[in-house]
């Protein structure tokens, strides 16, 4: 029955992970890490009988559906902050807000997966890409700021967007103070910007 009910949160991980259900996705997370560290701990399973193969199953399964949404975060994150250059930059263009939610979303999963990962053999991986994350975004949003104290005006209003979508990625990976810290600057960067014509004339 036990092993039963962690194929069912299995199959459950799955469905939520490909409609991006990532808050009942680390219920059912959680769920399947205890189940397994339960059978694993306190029942002396044979990896060659029927119900180890099953639970050894189990957790390539869940591990591989981890592996392949955690690895994918990374990339989301550096085509929402990248700075193209200002050519390819338009007064039209613009973010896609659900992307940004998508990928913060993304990013506090990963964060979560920490808790689980030795359990369901992700545990380099995951870690390897929350530092990852950490290390592009605390350089990205430095590069948004200074940028932003010396852009074009018709690339300003892009930049900005970029600037606040750090912020909220911030905010995950860093805490608030930090995130805070960088909305400061932020604002402080687009009041250079905003005095530099007054100044000119």
């Amino acid at each position: 029955m036990a092993i039963h009910d962690l194929a069912q949160s299995t199959a459950d991980l799955h469905d939520g992970l490909k409609r991006g259900h990532y808050t009942t996705v680390a219920e059912k997370l959680k769920l399947i890490h205890d189940g397994v560290r339960g059978l694993r701990t306190e029942l002396d399973l044979r990896s060659d009988s029927s119900w180890g193969k099953r639970l050894a199953a189990i957790r390539v399964d869940t591990s591989a559906a981890l592996k392949s949404e955690i690895e994918s975060v990374p990339g989301r994150v550096r085509r929402l902050l990248r700075q193209r250059p200002d050519k390819e930059v338009t007064a039209n263009s613009r973010i896609d807000q659900l992307e940004v939610d998508e990928a913060a979303a993304l990013i506090d999963f990963t964060a979560i997966c920490r808790n689980y990962a030795s359990e369901l053999a992700i545990n380099e991986m995951t870690l390897r890409t929350y530092s990852e994350l950490q290390q592009y975004v605390e350089k990205a949003i430095a590069a948004l700021v200074e940028s932003l104290r010396g852009c074009d005006p018709r690339v300003r209003s892009f930049r900005h967007m970029q600037a606040l979508a750090a912020i909220r990625f911030c905010e995950v990976l860093f805490g608030h103070d930090y995130a805070q810290l960088m909305r400061r600057a932020v604002e402080s960067a687009m009041v250079v910007v905003e005095r530099k014509p007054a100044r000119a004339g």
